[in-house]
C-alpha cells in the first residue's frame, strides 16, 4: 500500500502546482521529508495527512484515492471472514453489529463514488 500512498501524495502536490519546497515549508519539515514521502521511503504522520488535505483543499479519501480504493477491497474481503463473536461479548453484540454494518455501508458508498 505504500506505493499507492506515494503516488497519491505526488499527484496531489503536482495538481496543486506546489513544489517540494513549498509543501515542506507549509508542513514545517525539510524538503527531503517530502521527497521521502513521495518516494515511499517514509510514511506520512496523521498530522501531515491532515495538513496536506488542508493545503490541497481535498478530503482525505480524495487525496488518497488509490490508497482508499485498495483499502476498500481489503476491508470488504476481511468483513467476509470476521471471527466468531466471543460469548463474553454478548453485551457488546449490538454495538459490534452496528459497527460492522456501518463499515459495510461506508465501503459501499465509497466504492460507488470512486467508480
Amino acid at each position: 500500500m505504500r506505493k499507492e500512498i506515494r503516488v497519491d501524495l505526488k499527484v496531489g502536490r503536482k495538481q496543486s502546482g506546489l513544489s517540494n519546497e513549498d509543501v515542506a515549508h507549509l508542513l514545517g519539515v525539510n524538503k527531503s521529508r517530502i521527497s521521502k514521502l513521495e518516494n515511499g521511503h517514509a510514511t506520512p504522520r496523521p498530522e501531515e495527512i491532515c495538513a496536506l488535505c488542508l493545503i490541497y483543499g481535498r478530503a482525505v479519501d480524495s487525496l488518497f484515492i488509490l490508497t482508499t480504493h485498495c483499502l476498500i477491497g481489503e476491508l470488504r474481503r476481511r468483513l467476509t471472514t470476521m471471527p466468531e463473536e466471543p460469548t463474553a461479548w454478548e453485551r457488546k453484540h449490538n454495538a459490534r453489529l452496528d459497527t460492522l454494518n456501518g463499515l459495510q455501508c461506508r465501503l459501499g458508498e465509497l466504492s460507488s463514488r470512486s467508480g
